[in-house]
């Protein structure tokens, strides 16, 4: 386990040293990247990576889904400070072409970042010191703690050099995938706030080829010299070299037993959540926590009908709640009438942001159904008649302790 590690911190150690190698372009550093995450993974990476011809653990082994380690590279455990959800809008973020069709302006999202940033980092410096961010004084920096001068430092209070961040997308429609400009946008924010190098952040999702690169079109010059990567390459074949999944987690959660991407527990000590705005026809509304079926390896078997008692049980297994300490819903466009993998029917041209995934969740269900209503034909809330409790398990993730559905807005 410790020469994966050893191999992992190699190859990310090297990405540092070359992005920034004087007389080359960006477009060759990550070309030569690439080369050298091929290599690490040759090397040694597949002898501890399953369904990629290495080895599985020991088919009795498993994990309990707590960290491995609790050292440099454990994760530390995280409860959100605040039920505060920022809201920041602007009319300008999205032009509207046709049915289905838009285009995302990407200068108008930078700024609706930082704002949202500085306003949900003055909310948490608040409730750390036991007062109301709406009390006067707070838009002194020594007041505030520094949130409105570098937010990050609030909101990634953990933040060392070194620290590996992760940018869990969702990449399953391809007609609303988290955009390009807002994980730019984060990316550079890092970047211009606290040193990161672009070359070390990693924006991932399950599948590489299909999903990030396919479905999402991603490619890496829109995404400001970020690392992309899928927990698998492809679907259709194991590929020698991919992150893989881990260990089976036990005891089982609602009879299964998953396992978890290997990007979550090796490759990151955090990771910001990036959501998207979409009814489901099984959860209702998929944003904050409906996004970490991305993260296991059999999230069909979650669904129907085991979704709402299963999708908090997993959210609450230690590795994956310590290191979602950020959600940013990218609420751009979304949809508010279809399923999952429908087309756009929506421009809310929002970015949310919080702390708190139940308190997110809850607010995502409330502008839906405020969306919903508002249609050309009013449709009843999503969450109403025989699908009164399609969103039962935000519930039962406040019964968890996950976090606080009572949540606060604060538009900005």
């Amino acid at each position: 386990m410790g020469h994966r590690h050893a191999i992992l911190d190699e190859f990310l150690a090297e990405r540092i040293r070359m992005a920034g190698t004087a007389g080359k372009t960006r477009r060759e550093i990550l070309s030569d990247a690439a080369k050298i995450a091929a290599a690490a993974s040759v090397a040694g990476l597949t002898g501890c990576f399953p369904n990629v011809g290495g080895r599985w653990p020991d088919a009795g082994a498993c994990s309990n889904g707590v960290p491995e380690d609790a050292g440099a590279n454990g994760k530390t455990p995280f409860q959100p400070a605040t039920n505060a959800v920022v809201e920041v809008f602007r009319e300008s973020s999205v032009e509207k072409k046709a049915v289905g069709r838009y285009v995302i302006q990407p200068d108008a999202v930078p700024e609706m970042l930082e704002e949202g940033l500085k306003e949900l980092a003055r909310q948490v410096q608040a409730s750390r010191q036991g007062v109301s961010a709406s009390d006067g004084g707070q838009t002194d920096s020594d007041q505030d703690g520094g949130a409105g001068d570098n937010p990050w430092k609030v909101l990634l209070p953990g933040f060392r050099p070194g620290y590996r961040i992760g940018l869990k997308v969702n990449a399953l429609n391809g007609s609303v995938p988290t955009s390009s400009a807002v994980i730019r946008a984060i990316v550079l924010s890092l970047r211009d706030h606290l040193g990161v190098d672009p070359a070390t952040i990693i924006v991932w999702d399950r599948v590489l080829e299909n999903e990030l690169k396919g479905k999402a079109r991603y490619h890496l010059a829109d995404l400001g010299g970020a690392t992309l990567l899928g927990t698998v390459v492809t679907t259709n074949k194991a590929t020698e070299g991919e992150p893989g999944y881990g260990a089976i987690i036990c005891p089982p959660i609602e009879g299964e037993t998953p396992r978890i991407s290997r990007i979550l527990t090796d490759l990151t000590d955090v990771t910001i959540n990036v959501p998207v705005l979409k009814t489901h026809n099984v959860s209702g509304v998929t944003a904050a926590m409906k996004n970490i079926y991305g993260i296991i390896d059999i999230p069909a078997k979650y669904h129907k009908p085991k979704l709402q008692t299963a999708l908090p049980a997993l959210y609450a297994l230690p590795v994956i709640r310590h290191s979602l300490v950020l959600t940013i819903v990218d609420a751009l466009v979304g949809v508010v009438t279809g399923d999952t993998d429908s087309p756009p029917d929506e421009f809310p041209r929002r970015l949310l942001l919080s702390q708190d995934p139940v308190a997110a969740d809850n607010y995502a269900l409330t502008l839906v159904n405020q969306l919903r209503s508002a249609q050309q034909v009013p449709l009843p809330p999503i969450n109403s008649g025989n699908n009164a409790d399609i969103a039962k398990w935000i519930d039962l993730a406040h019964d968890l302790k996950l976090g606080d559905k009572s949540y606060s807005l604060i538009k900005v």
